[in-house]
C-alpha cells in the first residue's frame, strides 16, 4: 500500500479535519429540528422539506464515519479485498446514478464505454468506492457547473476508468499531495480531504494505479486502471 498521512497525522490536524467536516450536517440536523420543534404549525411540505435535511445529515454524518473507518482498516492492513471478476461497466452506471441522484443543479454526469469491454479483475464494493469518491470529488469541484464524464475503455492488458470534470483544476505543486491523506488544498472544497486517497489506496489494493491529469481553469481528468480478469 503507498504510503499515506494517516498513521503521521498529528491529533490536531485529525480532530480539525473531522470537525470541520461536522460543522455543516450539525447544523443543518439543528436546524432542522428546531423548526420542526417549534411553537409554529408547518405545513407538509415544509415538514417534509426540513425531515429531507435531516436526512440528507444523516447521510453525510455516516460517510464521514465510513471514510475514517476505512482509512483506518487501511492503515493497519485490515480491510478484506476480494478481487474476481467483474463488470465494471456496471459498477460504475451504479455509482453515476447515485450521484445523479444527489447531484447538485447545474452539474451534468454522464457515462460512456467502448463496445465489448472485457471483465475486470477487482472487488467490485472497492470498485464502487473508487468511482464514487472520484465522482464526488468531481462534483465538490465543479463550483459552477458543468459536464463531468465517466469514460470506460481497455488499453493494453488492463481496463482505463476515467472521470473527467471541468472544474478549478488542480496546480501542479499539489498533484501528487491531493491522494495525501486530510489534504485539502487551497480551494476549500467540502470533506475531510480523505476521498482521493481511498481512492488510490484501494485502486493499489486492487493491483491498479490511480493518476490525475490537470490544467488549473480547464478541470482535470483522474484515471484508474487496473488489470483484466
Amino acid at each position: 500500500m503507498a504510503e499515506g498521512r494517516v498513521g503521521r497525522a498529528t491529533a490536531p490536524e485529525l480532530v480539525s479535519a473531522v470537525a470541520h467536516e461536522l460543522q455543516t450536517p450539525v447544523a443543518a440536523v439543528k436546524g432542522a429540528v428546531t423548526a420542526l420543534c417549534g411553537d409554529q404549525e408547518l405545513d407538509e411540505e415544509t415538514r417534509a422539506r426540513l425531515l429531507s435535511v435531516i436526512a440528507g445529515a444523516a447521510d453525510q454524518l455516516g460517510r464521514l464515519v465510513e471514510d475514517l473507518l476505512l482509512a483506518g482498516r487501511l492503515e493497519a492492513g485490515r480491510l478484506p479485498i476480494a478481487v474476481g471478476r467483474c463488470d465494471a461497466f456496471a459498477v460504475a452506471e451504479g455509482a453515476v446514478e447515485a450521484a445523479r441522484a444527489a447531484g447538485p443543479p447545474g452539474v451534468s454526469l454522464r457515462l460512456s464505454a467502448v463496445a465489448g469491454l472485457p471483465a475486470v479483475a477487482a472487488d467490485p464494493d472497492r470498485l464502487s468506492q473508487v468511482v464514487a469518491n472520484l465522482v464526488d470529488n468531481a462534483v465538490k469541484h465543479s463550483v459552477t457547473g458543468g459536464a463531468i464524464e465517466v469514460r470506460l475503455e481497455r488499453a493494453g492488458g488492463r481496463l482505463r476508468l476515467s472521470v473527467s470534470d471541468e472544474g478549478q483544476g488542480i496546480p501542479p505543486e499539489e498533484r501528487e499531495a491531493i491522494f495525501e491523506a486530510f489534504h485539502r488544498g487551497r480551494t476549500s472544497a467540502p470533506g475531510t480531504g480523505l476521498g482521493l486517497y481511498l481512492a488510490r489506496e484501494l485502486a493499489v489494493a486492487m493491483g491498479g494505479t490511480l493518476a490525475v491529469d490537470s490544467e488549473v481553469g480547464r478541470g482535470s481528468t483522474f484515471t484508474v486502471e487496473l488489470p483484466l480478469a
